[in-house]
């Protein structure tokens, strides 16, 4: 309780203490005709102008489709569906490292391990991560498409390529 009253009370005193003509009174913005003169009622702080240099306007809004920043924003929309991820939705491609190619019959299947060492079997057309899926699985690489809405409304497609690393290579 002291301690709100100590605060109270320094405010009281630096108001005190403030000088009266820094304050805009009523008489400062209406003109001497009881109207507002808009040559007479221009303050020193009314006169301040913006230098934009390279900066942003920060009276537009951050989503709109004229800001330039908002088409290089790639953040996705969490679009919650409900349904909780299972298999390979719960890895994202740069979480697994490709240790495997081969062919059965005419179709090539791909494995991955994630960092404990666990491996995992990829298919073509199988969803892997929140937002990808294996379009091809070939010789040495495995290609993934991630389609995804960001919060700017774009439609964004990444390709990502997970390649075979061969002995030596790190």
């Amino acid at each position: 309780m002291r301690r709100y009253f100590v605060t109270i009370l320094m405010l009281f005193l630096v108001m005190l203490l403030l000088d009266s003509s820094s304050w805009a009174t009523e008489s400062d913005i209406i003109g001497e005709g009881g109207q507002a003169g808009l040559e007479e009622s221009v303050r020193e702080v009314d006169k301040f102008n913006y230098q934009f240099g390279d900066r942003p306007d920060p009276f537009l809004p951050f989503l709109s489709k004229d800001n330039s920043r908002d088409e290089l924003d790639d953040t996705p929309i969490n679009e919650g569906s409900g349904e909780p991820l299972t298999g390979m939705q719960l890895f994202e491609p740069g979480q697994l490292k490709l240790v495997a190619v081969f062919k059965i019959g005419n179709r090539n299947i791909a494995m991955a391990e994630d960092v404990t060492g666990k491996g995992y079997r990829l298919d073509e057309n199988m969803p892997i991560g929140r937002y990808g899926t294996i379009n091809r699985i070939g010789d040495e690489q495995v290609e993934i498409t991630e389609t995804y809405k960001t919060t700017t409304g774009r439609v964004v497609t990444k390709e990502i390529v997970m390649r075979l690393k061969k002995e030596g290579d790190n």
